[in-house]
């Protein structure tokens, strides 16, 4: 059985690192971004080894800049010729309405555009369909199928050469198709589209639309870093688009401090940490624990004077949460055990945070 002492200072990491939440991704009222567009053709979307590189691609200099409007759980997303309203709640976004420069359209059936929290592996699917106007003239029922799913983590090489760890990749993947009419349909009122119609209806159309939309998630910053996006039409490519959004505009924004913290616990990882075996210092809060390790299990046995609430966080070293452990308010000693039996070998991180004093460890799998 492996031993260590630890005494290392460190800020805390509330809540989870590189996993799609409400705390760290929600839209906040008021927010405004950047985009920059770059040429999809010279970026590999499937990232060898897990590493996507946008390293000598350059970025367009026009800027395109989204902003964002929220009352209660409405959310309105505006970017240059088009708008997307967003039903905002602690348990995703959905997609309420959709309008661009051809189309208007208001969703009966909404699609589910974020769902609250999403890690590696999970995934959302479901039906979506609405009805409005098509260059304000014509009557348009757009309707479809689609799967979101978090599909891969890596790390992303920015333009300039800095990488990014933390990295989440969601994938859209979604199947169009649209039915038009005269628009007095619109006042005369239209038939409601159930699932069974819309499968039914979709068996027969030949001129379904393919979408694929890719988002990479960062962790410690609330919106995407990269989009891309393909549609294509009967195997071929109508439309390729790939932006970037520079990791200093999401710094800059408001009501940040979780991402803020987040962001400085995945720079701690990435340095690491050399705590040894011999005994260090005790702490100013009069708090000591020692760390053991068996094929099953890390237990954190501590001492302490005094203690109003100790967190406890299980990380790789790209910042990603595994397990988080709280314990709240006795002075004396106790233990807090982690499951190790299900972890890949690799490397890990323990965090503790005990009323504002943070500690941390390295240790390994085998």
């Amino acid at each position: 059985m492996k031993k260590f002492l630890l005494y290392i200072t460190l800020t805390s990491l509330p809540g989870q690192a590189q996993e799609i939440n409400f705390e760290q991704n929600w839209i906040v009222d008021r927010d405004s971004l950047v985009q920059r567009k770059m040429d999809l053709k010279e970026f590999d979307l499937q990232g060898k080894d897990r590493t996507w590189n946008l390293k000598g691609i350059e970025a367009d200099k026009k800027e395109y800049r989204s902003r964002f409007l929220e009352k209660e759980e409405t959310v309105i997303g505006m970017e240059p010729c088009s708008r997307m309203t967003y039903e905002q709640t602690k348990d995703g976004l959905k997609v309420t309405a959709t309008e661009d420069n051809l189309t208007r359209i208001s969703y009966d059936m909404p699609e589910e555009w974020l769902h609250f929290p999403m890690k590696q592996g999970d995934s959302i699917r479901g039906y979506f369909h609405g009805i409005g106007l098509y260059c304000g003239e014509l009557f348009m029922r757009r309707f479809g199928t689609y799967q979101t799913k978090a599909d891969s983590t890596g790390k992303l090489i920015l333009p300039n050469g800095e990488t990014l760890n933390g990295i989440m990749r969601l994938h859209t993947e979604r199947y169009v198709s649209a039915v038009y009419g005269d628009k007095d349909m619109l006042r005369k009122g239209v038939p409601t589209y159930t699932v069974d119609s819309i499968i039914k209806r979709m068996a027969v159309d030949t001129l379904m639309l393919h979408e694929n939309h890719y988002r990479w998630f960062a962790a410690g910053y609330r919106y995407p870093i990269l989009e891309a996006k393909v549609i294509t039409f009967k195997d071929k490519p109508i439309e390729e688009l790939l932006f970037y959004c520079l990791p200093e505009e999401q710094e800059l924004l408001a009501s940040n401090d979780v991402n803020k913290e987040v962001r400085e616990a995945v720079a701690r990882s990435e340095k690491g940490s050399q705590a040894g075996d011999e005994t260090k210092t005790r702490g100013e809060n009069g708090f000591c624990y020692e760390i053991s390790q068996n094929d099953y299990s890390v237990t954190i046995r501590y001492q302490a004077d005094h203690y109003e609430k100790i967190t406890a966080l299980l990380t790789n070293n790209q910042g990603i949460v595994y397990q988080r452990l709280e314990k709240t308010g006795l002075a004396g000693s106790g233990q807090i055990e982690f499951n190790t039996s299900g972890l890949r070998r690799g490397q890990y991180i323990i965090y503790m945070n005990v009323d504002g004093t943070g500690y941390a460890e390295k240790f390994s799998v085998k």
